[in-house]
């Protein structure tokens, strides 16, 4: 959930910091609004600059991203590397990117963000994986 904020309180406590955060209505999802509280959350501040606003990331850059969190799920390094002699010994994520790097014929998984040919051989594997996985159905 990506949701804008704006700082409303900033105190001290026993426990910690407390920095109380104003959600628009329509951005508070049911699963927030009936949490207990204590419930934790991952969150990531970053501030908004109106006047200069950061560029949506580009498709290339969106797959490359892709690219790097498959490799680190176990079950795609298990899919990746099943049948295969190339493994790193004792390291199935850096085992799994060598072997994406091949599939797509590059020399790191930042050319993906460019390369093209590259992208497309990627959503070609990661459609396979997904297939073969049972994340995504096969075409009839």
């Amino acid at each position: 959930m990506k949701i804008e904020a704006k700082k409303h309180a900033f105190r001290q406590t026993q426990d910690g910091v407390v920095v109380s955060f104003v959600l628009h209505p329509n951005d508070v999802t049911p699963e927030l609004a009936v949490a207990p509280l204590g419930t934790p959350y991952e969150i990531e501040l970053t501030e908004i600059d109106y006047d200069n606003p950061r560029p949506e990331p580009t498709e290339g850059e969106r797959i490359r991203t892709r690219a790097v969190l498959l490799c680190r799920e176990p079950q795609f390094q298990k899919w990746i590397l099943s049948n295969d002699d190339k493994c790193v010994w004792g390291d199935p994520e850096q085992s799994a990117k060598v072997r994406l790097c091949e599939w797509c014929n590059i020399a790191s998984r930042a050319e993906l963000a460019t390369n093209k040919e590259a992208q497309h051989k990627f959503l070609e594997m990661e459609t396979q994986y997904m297939q073969d996985t049972g994340r995504m159905a096969r075409p009839r």
